[in-house]
């Protein structure tokens, strides 16, 4: 459950979740991608691609947390 009441799941990244990481980085203001990543440029459609690509059998993983649409 998140501060504001709403609750999200935590899951692996999938090719589909593609779209939503490009849309949050590009909403993400300099300061805030600066804060959070130590650089203010937008990350390369190749890493995305990385992040999203991962199989069961990949050493890394890339974690999303998904927040439950509302009623």
């Amino acid at each position: 459950m998140l501060r504001d009441g709403t609750v999200a799941t935590v899951r692996r990244s999938t090719p589909a979740d593609r779209e939503s990481m490009q849309r949050f980085f590009r909403e993400l203001s300099p300061e805030s991608l600066h804060q959070r990543f130590f650089t203010a440029g937008q990350p390369a459609d190749a890493l995305i691609d990385r992040l999203c690509a991962q199989t069961d059998t990949s050493p890394d993983v890339t974690l999303v947390a998904v927040r439950q649409a509302g009623d």
